[in-house]
């Protein structure tokens, strides 16, 4: 048993356990889905990842992989089929009341964004699984 199953299992346990050890208590477990990580369709076409790395290098960057774990737009994006990983951001004390970012670290990802999509246009098409088809995302959106 591994991976997110697993772990639904593990929580389950939990609550039947606290339920039987404290009958008094009513304990509800509503586990529901939200969004997975986009590194499970990644590992079947890494060439948004590649190209990516090669794009901050060309915007004269060090690429730097950082893996994170949140409920990103990428998240969601790349799992209805539009391969979408997160490029970059000034990080600085994200997602606290003093998160900020430095106009030049702005500058950097426009940079990085329009040599991206010089890349995709010269080295993007064909051969892998990412090729972007809108209205299948379209259509998984329910859009």
């Amino acid at each position: 048993m591994t991976g997110l199953a697993a772990k639904r299992r593990i929580i389950e346990g939990l609550c039947r356990g606290l339920q039987a050890a404290e009958p008094r208590a009513r304990v509800h477990c509503k586990i529901r889905k939200q969004y997975r990580n986009m590194a499970y369709w990644l590992r079947d076409d890494m060439r948004p990842v590649e190209l990516a790395r090669e794009a901050i290098a060309a915007a004269g960057l060090k690429p730097f992989d950082h893996v994170i774990r949140g409920g990103t737009d990428g998240s969601r994006l790349t799992e209805m089929g539009l391969p979408t990983p997160n490029l970059f951001c000034g990080e600085h004390n994200a997602h606290g009341p003093l998160e900020w970012v430095a106009v030049q670290d702005m500058e950097m990802a426009v940079a990085t964004c329009v040599k991206l999509a010089g890349l995709w246009e010269r080295k993007g098409r064909g051969g892998g699984k990412s090729e972007i088809r809108i209205s299948e995302i379209r259509k998984k959106a329910g859009a």
